[in-house]
């Protein structure tokens, strides 16, 4: 799609005349995949035309300077490397905040995690 500048709607015939009448059956609304389908095309797009790095591929990785504002913490280049990521004005936000509400993704953290707290609470302005 994106070599040949074809619409969602010109892929999506491409493709499922080909599929097998069960599977046809079984994919998603087809405005659903012409929605995937738009926004890997304009994905592709971004990270061809510089707006996005590229992806690191070992770690020893500089983060680019528009990126850093990002970044509360980076332990340097290294296997053990731990990148914390945030922005301190919502943290700030959070730090005033009576009540939190979290998902049940928190029952189990890493160990690691457990020493970031006095680190993060160093952002804080409480």
């Amino acid at each position: 799609m994106t070599e040949n500048i074809a619409t969602p709607s010109a892929s999506q015939g491409a493709v499922v005349v080909n599929l097998p009448g069960h599977v046809q059956m079984a994919l998603p609304k087809r405005a659903t995949i012409s929605r995937v389908l738009r926004r890997h095309r304009h994905m592709k797009a971004i990270v061809g035309s510089g707006i996005l790095p590229p992806i690191p591929m070992d770690l020893t990785f500089n983060i680019p300077e528009r990126f850093r504002d990002f970044i509360l913490h980076d332990s340097g280049a290294g296997n053990d490397r731990l990148l914390l990521f945030g922005d301190l004005e919502l943290m700030n936000v959070l730090a005033r905040a009576d009540l939190w509400i979290s998902d049940g993704t928190f029952k189990v953290v890493p160990s690691i995690f457990f020493n970031c707290i006095p680190f993060i609470s160093n952002f804080l302005e409480v």
